[in-house]
């Protein structure tokens, strides 16, 4: 049997998006969506919408119940927390403030990778888990086990909490453009680089593959559909608005750029909004949901979803960092995750305090920035640490003639940035352009560095492209390193 065998659904696929939008509308009216008219659903997303006006003491006292109780659970039935609370002669009940969090040791990903089943709690069914790979971006990906009945209710009230401090309304068109294929064919052997979510009023843009023909074709889409909101990777988003740019496309307008599981970085932002139109709302989170921290209508810093879980930041001796502008390593603990709960889980993630309140009125903890992973910085020939993205804040015109660029660093002192050109470009010349602005911000007797053309990327597992596919070992400790004058000029 053919990939798109006769079926009702196959048959819809094929129709102009038009037809499919006009189909989607209809459906919508008489089928109930899946999440928002779950009761369950619609009662926590209101007290979300309640809970993100609270005193700081409200939230404080929230997140010690929910920390209580997290204990109690993780005690009675999860396997690697009996142990090692009964290793260090700890009850639940000595863990009751926000206060009390330091007496549990901080965990790693190597502790969950040497015994993942210590950390499935007993008392949960097993046919409902679903199990999550995190994007591998700071080393191997990790198997994380979640409910599947659960969780999407509660990552969907967060997300479109954010969203709706963004202007967005349920039902609004959207396009989502991430690193994955859609499932549509345009014959047997050929995958559409398209799609439509007749539920979600969303138009699929398939990432997998941004190849010229494909952005061409995205272009097209997207002013067809007219679209409110644009959803994406912040370095999907770059490669379609580098397209743009190139080609001199300036009518796509939205109201709203969602960017979300990679850190979008200031000279993104720079180049996205104006081509867009826009500005870039960006969030953080990860895989494993042990925090969460978005961007509010102000942009002047992230709010740590407090509800969601609880975020520390610590130094390189798993001290509480407590000032403001002190680079620290995320730790979260998540609330929503009873399943495989991760309490003080070390992210490798990087981020500092901000040291004003917003003037939203909002009492979330607030992040200034988060700065990337461990793992985003290069290594220079004498040990020093030097952030990656600082490769790409010029403002030379090389850079739209790049489809895709990352970094590969197997030994110190030494990198290849591997490009994907567009094709009316001479590689000749964009190498000896990409060398130049890179010693520009790089010391010559530091740094050797290579260029290498490619036809495609490799992606993670989740199918993010990155800014550094880093081999080296680096560690928090090795923060002492940092060229820290130039952490500053992102």
């Amino acid at each position: 049997m053919s990939r798109n065998a006769f079926s009702a659904s196959a048959w819809r696929k094929q129709l102009p998006l038009p037809a499919r939008m006009g189909y989607g509308w209809l459906l919508r009216k008489l089928r109930p969506h899946p999440i928002l008219d779950n009761e369950e659903w619609q009662r926590y997303y209101q007290f979300l919408q309640k809970t993100q006006w609270w005193s700081r003491r409200e939230l404080e006292e929230y997140q010690s119940e929910q920390l209580r109780k997290l204990v109690q659970h993780a005690y009675e039935n999860v396997p690697y927390y009996r142990r090692i609370f009964d290793e260090r002669k700890l009850k639940p009940a000595d863990v009751k403030t926000l206060n009390d969090l330091h007496k549990i040791p901080i965990l790693t990903k190597e502790d969950v990778r040497a015994n993942p089943e210590d950390f499935i709690a007993r008392n949960v069914d097993r046919s409902r888990l679903r199990l999550w790979t995190t994007g591998g971006s700071s080393g191997a990906p990790l198997g994380v086990y979640q409910d599947a009945t659960r969780w999407p209710f509660y990552g969907a009230a967060f997300m479109w909490r954010q969203w709706q401090w963004a202007g967005f309304q349920f039902g609004d068109r959207r396009v989502r453009l991430m690193r994955e294929n859609v499932d549509r064919w345009t014959n047997e052997t050929q995958r559409a680089c398209w799609d439509y979510n007749t539920i979600e009023n969303e138009l699929v843009l398939a990432g997998r593959s941004m190849n010229e023909e494909n952005l061409a074709e995205f272009t097209k889409k997207i002013r067809e559909f007219k679209p409110k909101y644009l959803e994406g990777l912040a370095s999907s988003v770059e490669v379609l608005a580098r397209f743009m740019s190139r080609n001199g496309i300036e009518d796509i307008r939205v109201k709203g750029i969602f960017c979300e599981a990679e850190r979008v970085y200031r000279w993104q932002r720079e180049f996205i909004e104006p081509q867009f139109h826009s500005r870039v709302w960006a969030g953080y989170g990860m895989s494993e949901r042990c925090a969460d921290a978005v961007e509010c209508e102000q942009h002047q810093g992230y709010h740590v979803s407090m509800e969601y879980g609880i975020l520390e930041l610590v130094d390189k001796n798993d001290e509480p960092i407590t000032q403001a502008g002190e680079i620290g390593n995320v730790v979260g603990t998540g609330f929503h995750t009873w399943e495989m709960p991760f309490i003080r889980y070390r992210m490798n993630d990087l981020a500092t305090y901000a040291a004003h309140s917003c003037p939203c009125g909002r009492q979330l903890t607030l992040i200034r920035d988060f700065m990337g992973r461990m793992r985003e910085f290069l290594v220079s020939k004498t040990g020093t640490l030097v952030p990656a993205q600082l490769l790409w804040t010029g403002r030379h015109p090389v850079w739209a003639r790049i489809r895709e660029m990352n970094i590969l660093q197997e030994r110190e002192g030494e990198f290849v940035l591997r490009i994907v050109k567009a094709p009316q470009f001479s590689s000749a010349e964009i190498e000896r352009d990409v060398l130049e602005e890179s010693y520009k911000v790089l010391n010559h007797g530091e740094f050797q560095v290579r260029v290498q053309f490619m036809e495609e990327l490799p992606l993670t597992v989740r199918g993010k492209l990155g800014v550094l596919e880093q081999k080296l070992p680096i560690e928090f400790a090795d923060l002492d390193r940092l060229e820290r004058e130039t952490i500053a000029a992102d």
